[in-house]
């Protein structure tokens, strides 16, 4: 595959990629459901695709959904219903509502979206 014909399926991967990123975090989607989206822009890709954009929108979309643990989701643990934060800034931290560390420690927790009671990566939902 030609160079320049490459580089025009990086840009519009690099696109996907961040059109991805975007509704996920819009729409406060799950971890399976981001990655599933992803794939789904692997396999569209146009045989031939040289491996070395593959790995650039792998790259770039590791990177851009990692982001998602700085800036848009919480570490919380679910109580009786109820979401309790790990992060001190948050709302639902813990300590505000009288609550130990030591007593969330068994309880179902995981990643969710800031401001949200929607899980991004949580255990033990059941």
């Amino acid at each position: 595959m030609k160079i320049d014909r490459a580089l025009r399926i990086k840009r519009v991967g690099i696109n996907e990629v961040n059109y991805v990123l975007s509704f996920g975090r819009i729409c406060k989607s799950t971890f399976q459901d981001i990655n599933k989206r992803f794939a789904e822009v692997l396999e569209s890709l146009p045989n031939g695709t040289p491996e070395w954009v593959k790995w650039y929108l792998k790259g770039r979309f590791e990177a851009g959904r990692n982001s998602y643990y700085e800036y848009h989701l919480e570490w919380c643990y679910r109580v009786k219903g109820k979401l309790y934060s790990t992060r001190k800034a948050s709302e639902r931290y813990y300590e505000k509502h009288g609550i130990t560390l030591g007593y969330l420690w068994d309880k179902k927790n995981g990643h969710y979206w800031l401001d949200s009671d929607r899980p991004f990566n949580a255990n033990n939902q059941g």
